[in-house]
């Protein structure tokens, strides 16, 4: 019954926003796998945390097909669709997914379809997650040296 309530809900959310003049973007994914039973591939432990995601609009944009990515590139992607300006940091994020389609706590996979753990200083990817890892900081935690034109659109 909560599955037929989310339906209800999403298609009244969808209907209610399909009609506006105004161009609208809503983007769907979970936080999480739901607490059920699941089977997962023994050999690829970041399965686990695969989340599919939606991106739907009110206007016509280009369908694609993502099969590999991870939260911190879905506000760059949500961008693109939506025909928006990228700032340079959601451009340095869509040019990172080519090489690096995801990213996690736990790891990450290279476009090479490998598995990295973080910190593997081996991987062929190594230096784009540490530049990836000093523009998270320079953006959250340099207060004094953040590269603002990077980060936001100019005013």
């Amino acid at each position: 019954s909560v599955i037929h309530e989310t339906d209800s809900a999403l298609e009244y959310l969808l209907t209610h926003f399909n009609d506006k003049e105004d161009p609208v973007v809503i983007v769907f994914f979970g936080d999480h796998q739901p607490s059920i039973e699941m089977y997962y591939d023994e050999n690829d432990e970041m399965q686990k945390y695969q989340i599919p995601f939606k991106i739907w609009t009110n206007y016509d944009i280009e369908e694609q097909y993502i099969e590999k990515t991870s939260p911190n590139y879905l506000g760059a992607i949500m961008t693109q669709a939506a025909g928006l300006p990228l700032t340079g940091y959601q451009k340095f994020l869509l040019e990172l997914s080519e090489e690096v389609p995801a990213i996690t706590v736990n790891g990450y996979y290279g476009s090479n379809g490998k598995l990295y753990e973080t910190e593997d200083v081996d991987s062929p990817y190594y230096d784009r997650i540490h530049e990836y890892n000093l523009l998270e900081y320079n953006s959250l935690f340099d207060d004094k040296n953040v590269l603002r034109d990077f980060f936001y659109l100019n005013e």
